[in-house]
């Protein structure tokens, strides 16, 4: 059989919840052997997108930027 390449990021990837939703997804065909994940989303409507945040981080004056770079780890965390 052929391997599927699966490609989740945004919202998909925005809980623990939906992340568990994801495993499901990829443990019920043993041909998903290739995950790419991208940037998980907004968790709620206050919540800023990793994706604003690295070029929030980029444009930001030194002092700032590791604080921002903080933020972003928090959350993979």
């Amino acid at each position: 059989m052929a391997s599927i390449v699966c490609n989740f990021g945004g919202s998909s990837l925005a809980s623990a919840v939906r992340m568990q939703r994801i495993r499901r997804i990829i443990e019920a065909n043993s041909d998903r052997r290739y995950i790419v994940v991208s940037a998980p989303g907004k968790r709620n409507e206050a919540d800023r997108k990793i994706t604003d945040l690295l070029i929030d981080a980029a444009n930001a004056p030194q002092d700032e930027n590791q604080l921002i770079v903080s933020r972003i780890c928090k959350r993979y965390s």
